[in-house]
């Protein structure tokens, strides 16, 4: 870059708007949601932290994923507990299914 020469900037707003259409459009909050939902159902009550782990994703979009479940009903608080990675007390999460075990609710947010 030459002497004088401004590098464009653009307003931080724009760009998290548009990464946040591109989020949407490539289906990645239903895509997370589907993935908590799996693990629940696999592993039984969880941590948001243990989720991540074996998630292998960013803690906030876990979080985010939780509680939008937990919004449509198809996760809820299960008890609150020491958590074994940080020690202090956090909620667990469980997935909520019908008496046959199956999970009829829609994951797409409205």
């Amino acid at each position: 870059m030459e002497k004088g020469q401004s590098i464009k900037r653009h307003n931080v707003a724009d760009t998290s708007k548009k990464a946040y259409k591109e989020i949407i459009a490539e289906g990645l909050p239903e895509n997370e949601r589907i993935l908590v939902m799996s693990i629940l159902r696999q592993n039984g009550p969880m941590n948001s932290r243990e989720l991540t782990i074996i998630a292998k994703k960013e803690r906030t979009n876990i979080t985010r994923a939780i509680h939008e479940l937990i919004k449509l009903g198809a996760a809820e608080i299960h008890h609150k507990d020491k958590c074994p990675i940080t020690d202090r007390t956090v909620n667990y999460y469980v997935s909520v299914e019908n008496q046959n075990g199956k999970y009829e609710c829609n994951l797409i947010s409205k």
